[in-house]
């Protein structure tokens, strides 16, 4: 495996694992856990990107091609904007969505 693919399972490791992290803290009891480390969860998370068929949101199609989601006990819903990433942060803000991929500076442009 090269460096590019590497970096590309490291990083859909990290998001799988932050998706993970915030879809098991709603009930805060022990049985949420476990229904997120067996699979369980009957919740969607709804991810929308800049364009899925962008090299720079591969992490988030491979992670579900690889059943890393799945594998966390998180259902999530993928979705595609060809804006490059603006009409993604627009959804997330006016809560069409749980999560936007988008490129780093439109984060940056999204603080107070």
């Amino acid at each position: 495996m090269n460096k590019r693919g590497i970096v590309a399972v490291a990083t859909a490791g990290a998001l799988m694992l932050g998706l993970a992290a915030c879809s098991s803290g709603a009930s805060g009891s022990s049985g949420s856990s476990t229904a997120g480390a067996t699979g369980s969860s009957s919740e969607t998370v709804k991810i929308m990107v800049g364009g899925i068929d962008k090299q720079i949101y591969l992490p988030y199609k491979l992670a579900e091609q690889l059943g890393f989601y799945k594998k966390f006990g998180v259902n999530v819903e993928l979705s595609t904007e060809q804006n490059g990433g603006v009409g993604a942060e627009d959804a997330m803000i006016s809560g069409q969505v749980d999560f936007a991929g988008a490129w780093y500076n439109h984060t940056i442009e999204l603080q107070p």
